[in-house]
Parts: structure tokens; C-alpha cells; sequence
């Protein structure tokens, strides 16, 4: 069986995310919400607490690598969370 959750409930089942790469999906997702489009590098570095745009890179590409986001390569602003339907196991049966 196969139902849609939100990003928020994905990430409670979803226990090998870091703290900056939940800080970092979070930031996309709200940025993209008010803003619609995507941050730059720079923006996600800079509210992250990140000290360079190569180390939010290696988060960027650890996400992709998860299936949480997508992007266009060389093309700025165009980082995605990716949308999925996940599916949710039943509660295990004790004898």
C-alpha cells in the first residue's frame, strides 16, 4: 500500500539525515515556498551556518544521492525537493 506523506512526516521515518541536511532541505523548502523559485548556494551556505558553497555542494549531492531533491546541472535556482509516494509498512503483529 502506497500513500503520500509530507516532507516533514518522511524525514520522522527517515533517520539517517544529519542535522544539517534536514537544516538545508528545510531551508529549500520554505525558500521555495515564499519565494518560488530555488536559493543559491550562497543563500543556503550563509543560513546554514556553512562556510563554503563546496561544503554545501557535498550536502546538495548527498540529498540527490538519497532521492530527496533534483536540480538542472549549470543551471542556477533550480535545486527541487522531489515529490514520492512512500509506503507506509503495517504495524507488526506480536503472538
Amino acid at each position: 500500500m502506497s500513500i503520500n506523506i509530507g516532507l516533514d512526516d518522511f524525514l520522522k521515518l527517515n533517520k539517517r539525515l544529519g542535522e544539517k541536511e534536514k537544516d538545508i532541505l528545510n531551508f529549500i523548502q520554505s525558500y521555495r515556498e515564499s519565494h518560488a523559485y530555488a536559493p543559491s548556494m550562497m543563500e543556503i551556505c550563509r543560513k546554514c551556518g556553512l562556510r563554503s558553497t563546496n561544503t554545501v555542494y557535498t550536502y546538495l549531492q548527498k540529498l540527490k544521492n538519497k532521492g530527496l531533491i533534483d536540480w538542472q546541472p549549470k543551471v542556477s535556482r533550480t535545486i527541487r525537493i522531489v515529490k514520492r509516494s512512500y509506503v507506509k509498512r503495517p504495524p507488526q503483529l506480536k503472538f
